[in-house]
């Protein structure tokens, strides 16, 4: 640890106490909600598959096997 003061003293000329910091709060540290309009992962890849099915590329048993694969039922 001391190593890295003596790196940060040396390129940014200052001294500063780290160990007097305060860690992060749980709370804090924790990720972000995400955003109202952030829409998860698999409804991009269930819209995918929805385009597929009605283009007759897949059937529907597929579609229901992989959604249900997706949404973890």
């Amino acid at each position: 640890m001391q190593r890295r003061r003596s790196f940060v003293q040396s390129r940014l000329g200052t001294k500063e106490d780290f160990s007097s910091r305060e860690e992060p709060s749980e709370a804090a540290a924790a990720a972000p909600a995400p955003a109202a309009n952030d829409e998860p992962e698999y409804v991009g890849e269930l819209e995918r598959l929805a385009q597929l099915r009605d283009q007759g590329i897949i059937t529907n048993e597929d579609f229901e096997a992989k959604k249900k694969q997706l949404l973890g039922i």
